[in-house]
């Protein structure tokens, strides 16, 4: 998130909330073009709790990914990290506790990865989706008003699809109330 600045002010609506006023991107030199050789060839970015689905399978991203993980942690902030792993980083199972996070609070993975990802990548979808149980399935959609506004809810659920053919685009996000 070092490359998220942000003020905030006190929202309208009570003091003691705040809200973002301002956001603007910083470029730490990692940032490349969609067309470069690192977008292309689907080279891993950021560090894994902050990555979106489709570069934690190491699919292609561009602009959707970029979106997708940032907002939660903006709109929580205090180092919330809702795809944290239970176990270290480094061990074997890390990266899949990260895929079954985002299955658990946004999933399942939609049928529409079939025409993004390999079998093998498939595979590993089906295994995560398969390793949790419905008991343990969070769905954001029914997070209550204590744990994140209505407003802050439905933002967050349009940037946080997992096929990023399905999220809004940066001006689209801008337009929204």
């Amino acid at each position: 998130m070092d490359n998220v600045l942000v003020n905030c002010a006190p929202s309208s609506e009570t003091v003691s909330e705040q809200r973002f006023t301002d956001v603007q991107l910083a470029d730490l030199e990692s940032t490349v073009h969609t067309s470069s050789r690192y977008c292309e060839d689907r080279d891993e970015i950021g560090t894994p709790i902050w990555r979106s689905p489709e570069a934690q399978l190491g699919l292609k991203w561009g602009p959707p990914t970029d979106i997708c993980v940032q907002l939660i942690s903006m709109i929580w902030g205090d180092n919330f990290f809702v795809f944290k792993p239970k176990v270290p980083r480094g061990h074997d199972e890390y990266e899949l506790e990260i895929l079954a996070k985002h299955h658990i609070y946004f999933g399942p993975f939609p049928p529409s990865y079939a025409d993004l990802a390999d079998q093998e990548t498939l595979g590993v979808l089906s295994i995560v989706m398969n390793d949790v149980p419905p008991e343990k399935l969070r769905p954001f959609s029914l997070a209550s008003q204590r744990e994140i506004s209505t407003e802050d809810k439905a933002f967050v659920l349009k940037t946080m699809k997992l096929d990023p053919r399905d999220r809004p685009t940066a001006r689209q996000l801008l337009e929204d109330e």
